[in-house]
């Protein structure tokens, strides 16, 4: 996957990778309000809201919904850090509203390379722990409080995959 390639697609695109696997590309399928569903050729789905998956299809075991506070970047940024509580519901097999404890961090300016191209953004992760299931992971997100959109993220959307990169080579339209 190359600039080349991102170039002559007309819709927004991003490159996903589960664990350390190969890359595939995602197509932008549909907008609604500011949630956006991304699309594999294997008909994989992702749903977003501001650069956080909050949906699955596809998947094995697929992320179902997750209730969460609406904590913007931007807050997190101003705070430093945040401490809150989500609830994260799967399908196969089921589990609902399984509490999940989050501290989000601010840690800094990085500068991330995507197909060739460097931006400077701020780095935030979350740390997860669910005590129920002694579940621990660290989300990671790149971000760019001007534009104020996540380019780039490492996210843990279920305690029976691996992570997902998420690297946004074209950006949906406003």
């Amino acid at each position: 996957i190359d600039k080349g390639l991102i170039d002559n697609i007309p819709y927004a695109s991003s490159i996903i990778s589960f664990g350390n696997n190969n890359k595939s590309l995602v197509i932008l399928e549909s907008t609604k309000g500011n949630k956006n569903t991304w699309i594999s050729s294997d008909k994989i789905k992702i749903i977003e809201i501001n650069g956080r998956v909050v949906r699955s299809i596809g998947l094995p075991n697929d992320l179902y919904s997750i209730q969460r506070p609406e904590l913007h970047f931007n807050k997190i940024i101003e705070e430093g850090k945040l401490s809150y509580v989500v609830y994260y519901s799967f399908r196969n097999p089921v589990l609902n509203s399984l509490k999940v404890e989050v501290q989000s961090i601010k840690v800094g300016k990085e500068i991330v390379e995507i197909l060739g191209l460097k931006k400077e953004l701020i780095l935030i992760e979350e740390n997860l722990y669910s005590p129920l299931i002694n579940w621990s992971a660290k989300n990671k997100f790149w971000y760019d409080p001007v534009t104020e959109f996540v380019w780039k993220s490492r996210q843990y959307i279920s305690p029976r995959l691996p992570f997902v990169d998420i690297e946004v080579t074209k950006k949906p339209a406003i």
